[in-house]
């Protein structure tokens, strides 16, 4: 069996694990060292199948490689591939995402295997998931227990598939997922924004699109941010039109990129991750809507609040594109970098309550909103399943 094989059955145990552990979470718990060395040997299995995978020709990884055996056959140099690219060797429309052509160059550079490239994307990715997943969690006494639906809502958010497939779009978004994270619930400096953001919008400049709804749940504004996002939505296709015929390469290619996800013209698979998506987005908001408690900003539960508000306003973005494939899928992906944080919100009865409902009454509205949300997650994502199993 080779090395692959042995990452398929790892994965399996794993899922297995956490599903028992959370079926009989009061029992058992684990150290935080315990749910490291567990979730590193989870990465490294899911970075083991990219490397060994075989994509078809319609993926986009297939034009990404072409590109990296360019670079590889020239003799450009570090900074001038990065800086002075004149004759756009690996691609024209990447010649200003400097973090992601440092990663381009560096693979290109250090081996011939150009799944280097997608291995490393799955590995920033689903750190990026484990930490804030072990920093979030609910835990007692340096216990953390594991939770099979954050796992689930990951992988129906942001496929493993597609972070492979296409690795810009879910690598920049899991790198601003972290900067929202850190900024919002850890009150990390401004600062630390900006340079993630930075980051993430030289790996994929759609990735600026978190930026007004950080702000907004920053700024505490209350019910008028909800309005604002409606308004921001309706205006986006029309300023990037605008954006798209700027001299400025860089502002034109937001524009650019926007226009050509919304085209027509774009591919379509199967809706089944749509209804998905758009079913859990429903439950989510039905939950804050109905049973959340504004509490006053002061108390100890602030910092969770200001994230639980950006996760509704940016949910509400995306509704806002209900009537367009791509502009519903791809911005969920922030939504499944943040799964830790959206699952344990259907039964943080910490944060929200509703004064005319009975505790029993809550039990059961959170309940059902969990279940529901498992079936809907092993529905999407066994259509996932079954998209792997031709390349694996």
């Amino acid at each position: 069996m080779n090395l692959s094989g042995f990452a398929k059955i790892y994965i399996i145990i794993f899922i297995l694990c956490i599903t028992v552990s959370s079926l009989f979470n009061k029992k058992i718990f684990l150290t935080k060292k315990q749910i490291i060395v567990f979730e590193m040997f989870f990465i490294l299995s899911l970075a083991l199948l990219a490397y060994n995978m075989n994509p078809p020709t319609t993926w986009d990884i297939t034009y990404h490689f072409m590109y990296i055996n360019q670079i590889r056959t020239s003799e450009i140099s570090f900074i001038e591939f990065l800086f002075q690219n004149s004759s756009y060797v690996g691609g024209a429309e990447y010649s200003n995402l400097l973090f992601f052509n440092i990663l381009r160059y560096c693979v290109a550079r250090i081996t011939e295997n150009n799944y280097l490239l997608p291995s490393v994307c799955v590995i920033i990715d689903y750190s990026i998931l484990g930490y804030i997943a072990i920093d979030w969690l609910s835990y007692m006494n340096g216990k953390y227990r594991f939770n099979i639906l954050t796992l689930l809502l990951n992988f129906t958010l942001m496929p493993y598939i597609h972070a492979v497939s296409g690795m810009r779009n879910a690598l920049s978004t899991s790198i601003a997922g972290l900067a929202v994270y850190l900024y919002l619930y850890k009150n990390k400096h401004i600062a630390v924004l900006i340079i993630l953001i930075f980051i993430a919008v030289t790996i994929h400049p759609a990735a600026i699109i978190v930026v007004p709804f950080v702000l907004l749940a920053k700024l505490k504004i209350g019910s008028l941010e909800f309005i604002i996002v409606f308004i921001i939505s309706a205006l986006i296709k029309p300023l990037a039109e605008i954006l798209s015929i700027l001299p400025i390469r860089y502002i034109a290619a937001i524009g650019q990129k926007y226009l050509k996800y919304t085209s027509e013209a774009q591919y379509r698979a199967s809706k089944t991750p749509l209804y998905g998506v758009l079913m859990i987005i429903a439950i989510f908001l039905l939950i804050y809507f109905i049973l959340y408690r504004r509490f006053n900003m002061d108390d100890n539960h602030s910092n969770k609040k200001i994230i639980y508000n950006f996760l509704a306003i940016y949910m509400i973005y995306i509704l806002g594109n209900i009537g367009n494939y791509d502009m519903v899928l791809r911005p969920a992906y922030l939504l499944g970098v943040l799964a830790p944080v959206l699952g344990s919100f259907l039964s943080d009865k910490n944060i929200w309550s509703n004064q005319e409902m009975s505790v029993r009454a809550e039990n059961i509205v959170s309940f059902g909103a969990t279940v529901a949300s498992l079936i809907i997650c092993l529905i999407v994502n066994y259509s996932y399943f079954i998209s792997l199993q031709n390349v694996l």
